[in-house]
């Protein structure tokens, strides 16, 4: 796509500014297996919004940031581009408010913006691009929270051993099972780091 960006972008723009209806086969090129593989790679097979594995659930969609309709010079570009799963792609849809846009994940760190309590996302006090992202997109919706209380559910019994154990070595060897468990390739890594974080009284 670096290598034909350019191009691809100048032929659709020239419908658009002709007020022409633009061909699926221009305004599609995005919608390629080897940029979706490299995006599938760069995020661990992730939604960029909600974190979910998209595999399991349903199709991954390459999500463009500002939406291709009503930015369409921006159709073709590397850094407008993400994964995203079919419910937040939904959810999201062409609403892209430039006074409040959503917080990239892959320009911006989200722990700037966001907070877990639990298994519920909120935005940090103040920030209404975070609000709004959370909101447009229902990032608390009944079966996001259902999947992170699984994953914290699951790593609980590992982290209580961990603050029990007394052995240094083995100590040392729990954290290190449990930092695994919260790398980025995990699903809902962000709300079980806060999880672990909150059950051990310590930064990880």
């Amino acid at each position: 796509i670096l290598n034909n960006a350019d191009n691809w972008t100048k032929e659709l723009m020239s419908y658009v500014n002709q007020g022409e209806k633009v061909p699926d086969a221009v305004k599609n090129r995005y919608n390629h297996p080897e940029i979706k593989d490299t995006l599938e790679k760069e995020t661990y097979g992730k939604c960029m919004y909600c974190e979910g594995y998209i595999g399991a659930v349903s199709y991954s969609h390459i999500e463009h940031f500002q939406p291709k309709t009503p930015y369409p010079a921006k159709t073709f570009e590397w850094e407008n581009l993400g994964l995203s799963c079919q419910v937040c792609n939904t959810n999201k849809n062409d609403v892209f408010d430039e006074a409040l846009p959503y917080i990239n994940p892959y320009y911006e760190h989200p722990d700037d913006y966001f907070i877990f309590l639990g298994t519920m996302v909120m935005q940090k006090t103040g920030c209404a691009r975070a609000e709004n992202m959370k909101n447009q997109l229902k990032l608390n919706r009944s079966e996001l929270m259902e999947q992170r209380k699984e994953a914290i559910e699951k790593i609980t019994n590992l982290v209580e051993r961990y603050k029990g154990e007394k052995d240094p070595t083995i100590k040392t060897m729990l954290r290190k099972n449990i930092e695994l468990e919260l790398g980025s390739d995990k699903q809902y890594s962000r709300c079980v780091k806060s999880a672990v974080e909150q059950l051990t009284g310590e930064k990880w």
